[in-house]
């Protein structure tokens, strides 16, 4: 028994002897894991902030095209507020434009107020479309808005002839004024969720609609508080050759997102016009 605990003792002896740094080994071992611990949870939060931030960015990076859906409401204010403007304020933005004489701000004014429309946006959307009456499509058909051919204005009224092939024909502004803003209101503002729907269908159905969506989004053309406002502007002007197929008959190279960007950029340089 005296023996076998002797060796036991010089075998722990030896131990010790040949491996004299095994606990400075230990402790550097437990340092490097802490540190590697530690970067490995930052790069994770960095990666999980990263992903809330630029959602986008990684949609496209990993080849998805995600469908974003809209909050329906208005891009650049309420579209339904005809008090957006006053009339002093309606005719500040009739004169920076240089609009068309004949567009009067009391036309505009009480149009808004017939249909409860949002003038602000409306100016932007016709000047878009003819320069507020200045356009040779303005100036020929009387057509402030780009309307194409249709008699369904003798609801209120106003009749209309085929101008230049395809477009309505108004014998006055008053009368394309009044027309555009009852449009507005019967086909989109009292179609909202209808319009939203076709929309969210359309960018499912054309993937290249769907990406220029996306990328206004993240190059931040558009909010998505916008998106009821270029669903309209997307059936107002359909874009036929970047969806082939969606619009049969159709030639109209529209892009609804530099549109409605053009419209958004309008109504923020005008909504306290002085």
């Amino acid at each position: 028994m005296k023996t076998n605990t002797k060796k036991h003792i010089n075998t722990s002896a030896q131990s010790v002897g040949k491996y004299p740094h095994k606990s400075a080994l230990n402790e550097k071992g437990s340092k490097f894991n802490i540190v590697l611990i530690i970067v490995a949870t930052f790069f994770i939060i960095l990666v999980f902030v990263s992903v809330l931030l630029f959602p986008a960015f990684f949609g496209i990076f990993t080849g998805e095209e995600k469908v974003i859906t809209p909050v329906v409401g208005t891009g650049g204010g309420n579209l339904a507020d005809a008090d957006a403007l006053t009339l002093e304020q309606i005719q500040c933005i009739l004169t920076k434009e240089n609009a068309n004489q004949e567009i009067t701000a009391q036309i505009v004014y009480d149009a808004a107020h017939e249909f409860n429309v949002n003038p602000l946006w409306f100016l932007g959307k016709i000047n878009h479309e003819s320069q507020i009456g200045n356009s040779r499509l303005g100036r020929d058909c009387k057509n402030a808005g780009g309307i194409q051919y249709t008699t369904m204005f003798e609801n209120i009224g106003i009749s209309t002839t085929r101008c230049r092939k395809r477009w309505s024909g108004f014998a006055n502004y008053k009368d394309s004024i009044r027309a555009n803003m009852y449009l507005i209101r019967v086909s989109y503002l009292d179609k909202e969720a209808e319009l939203i729907n076709n929309f969210q269908n359309l960018r499912n159905k054309c993937p290249v609609f769907n990406t220029t969506v996306n990328n206004g989004l993240a190059e931040g053309k558009i909010t998505i508080n916008d998106l009821f406002l270029v669903a309209i502007i997307t059936k107002y002007a359909p874009p036929c050759v970047m969806c082939p197929g969606v619009y049969p008959g159709c030639a109209d190279n529209n892009d609804p997102v530099s549109y409605a960007a053009s419209v958004l950029s309008f109504m923020a340089k005008y909504q306290n016009c002085k």
